[in-house]
């Protein structure tokens, strides 16, 4: 053997072991962040549907998700035999989401093994995550060269934002994954259109509809891509013959059928076929039942019904036997009714209002981006035009456009803006695009500069772990500024709830501690001895109603742990404590906060209150509310 074959398996091996350790420093990451987070708010309705579709074939929880990331969690779950109850299945009832209140039922039943069965979850999603890292090393290897292929990997690895989702059995990390996978098989077979390739590209395609709605997008979208590719490369062998058109394109629809027929194999063919005139929609889109404007102007004090209907009953179209699971298009329709400004709230810099911003993704995505991923992104684009060929520009077009719909579809949906992760999926492909730069920069400097620019990022981002969900660049000062800007699952979403106990367990004198935590499960049913804060005025010094029947007591003398998203709420009820400076932080979710008689007295005096009744009555009230 040559010294020169030699050398190139020896690079090939080095690249391999690197990639192998990257993907490993990654798991052992996800694991340790999965281990010592409390529930988020959304994983306990996620891991209660999960256990549910295992055991009795139904998918009648969480429809707004595919089940392909819970049913991976809830797999290990399963096997240890829970203690499961399933009073509110079948319940037909448009609209209604029964995962939230059975999933606070499911920890507590099975308490004190639930906080393992969260863990297990977690842990059994973290391989569909390197699965995504791999794929971003290999189609940009096989686009930019293998330098590209690890940059884009590291990029995928150390992203805050995937570390903080993927340590989560939500379905966020495992869709961003099956949809880079999915995309790059489509790239796969438009490159060598083999039976192979197709078939692959279905499977993956219906991996990628099974992890979140939002990967319906691809049906249209591969169609146009695949338009666009026969057209092209008609123009460059026009004396090929007809009927090979007509292959290429039926190699399209046939890999949208076997993705359909994969999303089906996910659901169990659960009631698929069945006539679009059957359904009963929530939606103004599907339905148009009024919901909306009747959540808007029913009065505070009033339950909601959902009214439901089907704007195709009357109409041909009612008749059409649709190919998709029941529960998947009642998905659909659920997730539509919520981003109709369904009376929830968006919130951005300190503002809260019924529906959202167009923009409000450019901004999260500037702040809650690393400096230096913006640097790549910034250097790829200018430095676009020093790559030429046709291959080229085909692959950067497969690999920006699913980004780039993914960004606007969520971005029109102005009803509702107040998570990032909506856009998560579209993470990897500006990954795979930004690789680029170290294969097109060119002398010392460009290379240095590029080299800074991923050293920036991974640095920034390991500053933070294993607080990843809370993470905010160096532009707005860091997490700890980061609730002004944006709250909910961008910064506190109930994770650091075990953090407060171990935290009162290092302080015994923090007492007497009042609590008040954005969270999936009440501070008492861990062990976190504390008390519920009274609400103090609200923004408009207004004083709530309760806090002047029980006496005038607040603010209480004390210890105060308060998450972000109470401290920054609507009602403003915890507005006075902004001005405070907290002793401690608890991640970057929740602030301590310690109020002598004295801090006691001036806040009072601020907004026009009377002295406060004494300590002793205090203490008795936090203690017969406990």
């Amino acid at each position: 053997m040559s010294d020169s074959i030699q050398g190139r398996l020896d690079l090939a091996r080095w690249h391999s072991h690197v990639v192998i350790g990257l993907l490993a420093i990654q798991a052992v990451l996800l694991a340790w962040s999965a281990a010592v987070h409390s529930p988020t708010i959304d994983e306990p309705a996620h891991l209660v549907a999960g256990v549910l579709a295992w055991e009795s074939g139904r998918f009648d929880f969480y429809r707004v998700n595919p089940p392909l990331v819970r049913m991976i969690g809830a797999m290990p779950v399963v096997l240890s035999a829970p203690e499961t109850s399933w009073g509110l299945v079948g319940r037909d009832l448009p609209g209604e989401r029964f995962e939230w209140s059975e999933g606070s039922h499911f920890l507590r039943r099975n308490a004190p093994l639930s906080h393992w069965y969260l863990v297990w979850a977690r842990w059994a999603v973290i391989p569909l995550v390197a699965v995504g890292g791999y794929v971003c090393y290999q189609w940009a290897k096989e686009l930019y060269g293998t330098p590209a292929g690890l940059v884009a990997l590291t990029l995928w690895c150390f992203c805050p934002n995937i570390l903080g989702h993927g340590a989560l059995m939500t379905s966020d990390a495992g869709a961003a994954a099956m949809g880079v996978l999915a995309a790059y098989a489509f790239w796969r077979w438009l490159e060598i259109p083999s039976r192979r390739h197709l078939s692959w590209a279905g499977a993956t395609l219906g991996a990628a509809l099974l992890t979140k709605l939002t990967w319906a997008i691809l049906l249209p979208l591969w169609i146009v891509i695949g338009i666009a590719n026969e057209i092209a490369y008609r123009r460059s062998c026009p004396t090929r013959e007809p009927k090979g058109s007509l292959g290429r394109l039926g190699g399209v629809l046939l890999i949208l059928g076997t993705g359909v027929v994969v999303l089906n194999v996910g659901y169990g063919f659960s009631h698929t076929l069945q006539r679009l005139d059957e359904f009963r929609f929530v939606s103004e889109s599907f339905g148009n039942a009024g919901n909306v404007a009747r959540l808007h102007n029913r009065p505070e004090s009033t339950s909601f019904q959902f009214a439901a209907g089907n704007r195709f009953a009357s109409s041909w179209v009612g008749a059409v036997r649709i190919p998709l699971p029941r529960d998947y298009l009642i998905g659909l329709d659920q997730q539509r009714f919520d981003f109709e400004s369904a009376g929830l709230t968006s919130y951005l810099r300190g503002r809260h209002r019924h529906g959202g911003w167009w923009y409000w993704y450019a901004y999260a995505l500037a702040i809650k981006v690393p400096v230096g991923m913006w640097c790549l992104g910034a250097l790829a684009l200018f430095w676009i035009r020093r790559r030429s060929g046709g291959a080229g520009w085909r692959g950067d077009v497969l690999v920006l456009l699913p980004a780039m719909a993914v960004v606007a579809l969520a971005s029109s949906q102005t009803g509702f803006t107040n998570h990032l992760r909506y856009i998560l999926p579209a993470f990897p492909f500006a990954f795979v695009w930004m690789s680029q730069t170290v294969s097109t920069a060119r002398g010392p400097i460009e290379r240095a500069t590029v080299a800074t620019a991923i050293g920036w990022t991974v640095l920034s981002s390991l500053s933070v772990y294993p607080h990843s969900l809370s993470y905010f660049n160096e532009v707005i000062g860091g997490p700890k500024h980061g609730a002004r800007h944006l709250l909910d699952s961008n910064v506190d979403w109930g994770q650091d709830l075990y953090l407060l106990k171990a935290w009162t367990q290092q302080h015994p004198e923090a007492h007497p501690l009042y609590v008040e935590c954005f969270s999936a499960i009440p501070p008492l049913e861990i062990g976190v001895d504390a008390f519920p804060p009274l609400p103090g005025p609200t923004i408009e010094g207004r004083v709530h109603s309760q806090e002047t029947h029980l006496g005038s007591n607040w603010p209480q003398t004390g210890w105060h742990a308060i998450s972000m998203s109470r401290l920054f709420s609507q009602a403003g009820e915890f507005a006075a404590f902004h001005n405070l400076t907290p002793i401690d932080r608890i991640g970057y979710s929740i602030n301590v906060y310690r109020i002598s008689d004295d801090d006691s007295r001036r806040m009072r005096r601020e907004y026009g209150l009377h002295e406060r009744a004494t300590e002793k009555e205090t203490i008795h009230h936090a203690s017969s509310n406990k």
